[in-house]
């Protein structure tokens, strides 16, 4: 599964998805959070990206930053 899709996951209205999808997110966070970063900042400014998706990883971006 791709980041984007993962993104795009932690927005599924199915309880399941999103919780699986944020377990994906922490898990890399907690692996690299370099990479992290990094691939969140690729997603945000990918201009053929989903609107939802790239706003996903602005805020996860955001949230990453601010608990540092």
């Amino acid at each position: 599964m791709s980041f984007a899709e993962i993104l795009g996951s932690t927005l599924s209205p199915d309880a399941n998805i999103r919780e699986q999808a944020t377990r994906a997110l922490e898990s890399a966070e907690i692996e690299s959070f370099p990479q992290y970063l990094l691939s969140l900042t690729q997603e945000l400014v990918n201009d053929a990206g989903q609107a939802d998706v790239r706003s996903a990883a602005g805020i996860a971006l955001k949230n990453a930053l601010s608990a540092k």
